[in-house]
């Protein structure tokens, strides 16, 4: 069901104009309704959070911040993960430029749904048949027990409340219901430091590896069954690779010149484990009852 983002009672749906209950307002962004809390619009550090990412969202759209070949390549291989769609309720939290909520919109589930703190990247989809657009909170949903799948890709990085997050995922899904979360894998976070010449005040806020991302999973109330790593670079070379010339030359001759630099993407993960640190790992969890 739909909640209200202030007092998380019942409310009849993602069209309804208010809350009954409490008063909160629902308000509207040129057709995508904006389900932010009272609390979240009034306050200074979120407001600082969300222009944020409005100028991330806007120059990202005007041109890609990563690879555009790679951002089709991880699209390809999170889709793998999520299992048949057809008769299930979706949910995609932070659907960025698009590139895995429209392979999920073509493989027609029962209902789709997007949300994201950034109006730019919802926009191209408000008159899609069968799928809602919202701008929300990802750390306060206005969902309860909806949505047979919910996948994150590259969000759980930014929340400035992990817990927060964590709990209001596993509220919006059933009983059972499936996660599938995908973040950076030990990343070099000093690259979004501001003294290292990072134009945006918030961007990855936290870093991840197996151990740790499992725990936070399994402690918020999901069964982990299964992680990946993926998301190949040919500047994450492994240090028997890169520690030697000869190691840095076999590695350029047999992996990054045949296939080009953003042709190393898509490489078998298998083979590209071996010989890169992957840029991204995946969780594939489920909501305990």
């Amino acid at each position: 069901m739909v909640v209200c983002p202030d007092c998380l009672g019942a409310i009849s749906g993602l069209s309804i104009t208010g809350c009954p209950a409490c008063g909160w307002e629902r308000l509207d962004r040129d057709g995508i309704p904006d389900f932010l809390s009272s609390s979240d619009r009034d306050a200074a550090l979120f407001s600082r959070y969300a222009e944020n990412y409005d100028r991330i969202a806007d120059d990202d759209l005007k041109e890609s911040i990563q690879p555009a070949a790679y951002l089709d390549v991880q699209a390809e291989r999170l889709y793998s993960y999520v299992g048949a769609l057809q008769g299930r309720r979706v949910c995609e939290i932070g659907i960025g430029q698009g590139r895995l909520f429209e392979k999920m919109r073509r493989a027609g589930p029962a209902r789709l749904t997007g949300v994201d703190i950034s109006q730019a990247y919802l926009a191209r989809f408000v008159a899609s048949d069968g799928v809602d657009v919202l701008v929300a909170n990802a750390e306060n949903l206005p969902f309860h027990g909806e949505f047979d799948l919910i996948v994150s890709s590259d969000v759980l990085e930014h929340v400035l409340n992990v817990g927060d997050f964590l709990v209001s995922v596993r509220d919006a899904l059933v009983d059972g219901g499936q996660f599938v979360v995908r973040v950076p894998y030990k990343e070099d976070v000093t690259q979004y430091a501001r003294r290292n010449d990072c134009p945006y005040e918030f961007v990855h806020l936290r870093n991840f590896a197996r151990d740790n991302l499992r725990d936070v999973l399994e402690r918020a109330g999901f069964s982990v069954k299964r992680i990946g790593c993926d998301g190949f670079d040919a500047g994450r070379a492994r240090g028997y690779i890169s520690r030697t010339l000869l190691g840095r030359g076999l590695f350029y001759l047999a992996v990054v010149r045949p296939r080009g630099e953003n042709g190393v993407a898509r490489i078998d993960p298998r083979v590209g484990r071996l010989m890169m640190v992957p840029l991204e790992i995946t969780a594939v969890a489920y909501k305990r009852s």
